[in-house]
């Protein structure tokens, strides 16, 4: 009885796993905009730079510039073609928040302080240049 109940929420907890969809699936391009850091005692002003986001079936791309990170991402929240995701890279210990409008074909990335928050729109096949 307890292997039976077992195997249930093996079986329920890896069924219940949200996955984006394919079709949501790709890469995404957007720009950040230029702005500036406090440092105490004078501004540094950066400048707006290309971002571009690849959303696959487990994994998770982000290139800023010339710079590529790697890591996961989990779905923290899904209600019909919209995800909200949390990705976790190798550069930082704080988690990247992402929003998916799947239906609309564009993303929204939370910047981490003091960098702006990203839109991204949802390149077609002959646009990547990856």
């Amino acid at each position: 009885m307890k292997l039976i109940l077992l195997t249930f929420f093996i079986s329920f907890s890896i069924c219940s796993t949200a996955q984006i969809k394919k079709r949501d699936q790709g890469i995404y391009k957007g720009l950040i905009s230029s702005y500036e850091i406090n440092t105490g005692q004078n501004l540094i002003e950066v400048d707006s730079s290309a971002i571009f986001i690849k959303i696959e079936n487990s994994s998770f791309t982000i290139k800023i510039d010339n710079v590529q990170y790697e890591g996961t991402y989990e779905v923290e929240k899904r209600e019909k073609r919209n995800y909200v995701l949390k990705a976790k890279t190798g550069y930082s210990d704080i988690k990247e928040e992402i929003i998916l409008f799947g239906r609309d074909k564009i993303m929204k990335r939370k910047g981490i302080f003091p960098q702006p928050d990203a839109s991204l729109r949802k390149l077609k096949k002959k646009e990547v240049l990856w």
